[in-house]
């Protein structure tokens, strides 16, 4: 499944899919009808699926109302998904993981009425990389690694020029 260079507008799902290997790239993905009743409004909702990657992509005002749920990213039991450079704003939960051994990475989630990444009992190895968002919710038995890229530069204090080669230690 390859899905990319697109726009979604006005949907309870955006993009749906119950399957492994896709690629969803370069979307905006915008405003699921808040007035539904019941049932699971996401701007992408992965079933089920492996190795999946989602990038280059911007979610937002994915709405609640009527007692639904409204997320970002839904990933249930799937594992080895990657969200790369993802933008989501204004949803209830950004990203949604209920499988194991998944990575978001150089991304952003902001501005969820509930929770920027939750994940749900006995979910492992869960990575955020380099991902700026507040507000986690970890349930019980789970494991989520919050990593940064680290860069390091050693300069002559005389003279404030870098030096060539020089190796850093911890």
């Amino acid at each position: 499944l390859t899905i990319k260079n697109g726009f979604i507008y006005s949907f309870g799902k955006g993009i749906y899919t119950i399957g492994s290997n896709g690629n969803i790239t370069n979307m905006t993905i915008s405003s699921a009808l808040g007035n539904i009743l019941g049932g699971i409004h996401a701007g992408i909702y992965l079933e089920l699926g492996s190795n999946n990657t989602i990038s280059n992509s911007n979610i937002t005002n994915i709405t609640r109302s009527g007692g639904s749920t409204s997320d970002g990213i839904i990933m249930t039991v799937g594992k080895n998904n990657i969200i790369s450079n993802v933008n989501i704003d204004k949803t209830y939960t950004g990203i949604y993981f209920g499988g194991n051994d998944n990575i978001v990475k150089d991304s952003k989630i902001s501005a969820t009425s509930y929770t920027d990444i939750y994940l749900t009992t006995f979910i492992i190895n869960i990575t955020a990389l380099n991902t700026t968002y507040t507000i986690e919710n970890i349930a019980d038995g789970s494991w989520l690694y919050r990593k940064w890229y680290f860069t390091a530069q050693v300069n002559y204090s005389h003279n404030n020029t870098p030096i060539s080669g020089a190796t850093i230690t911890a």
